[in-house]
């Protein structure tokens, strides 16, 4: 039996410094397809609550000591992924990349204006 994958519903892309938020796009899957950007939508408090709420819901996803960046895919089938990276030193030439895939959806809470 082949498996359809799910259809990606939105994404967000997330930097944290220093334990906070410095930028982020959030991408919502329009009805046609396209992908629409509505980051200017929501605030860096928002972005910067929900990404820790994250800490100790999801096994393996963690926020580094100077800087972490990464996507978060939400999916139809209420499942997400979790793509990161890590830098354990101020020095961005090293890093460690993570994956925390097919995952139940812990949606974001994000108050998108109209």
């Amino acid at each position: 039996m082949i498996m359809k994958k799910p259809n990606e519903i939105s994404t967000l892309e997330f930097s944290i410094c220093l334990d906070e938020c410095e930028d982020y796009s959030y991408e919502v899957v329009s009805e046609y397809g396209d992908k629409e950007e509505r980051g200017e939508e929501i605030s860096h408090e928002e972005v910067n609550d929900y990404i820790h709420s994250l800490v100790g819901k999801v096994e393996g996803f963690f926020i580094g000591e100077h800087r972490t960046y990464g996507n978060i895919y939400f999916y139809d089938d209420n499942t997400m992924e979790i793509m990161f990276h890590d830098y354990p030193e101020p020095d961005w030439d090293k890093q460690n990349h993570y994956e925390i895939l097919d995952i139940p959806s812990i949606l974001p809470n994000f108050e998108l204006i109209d």
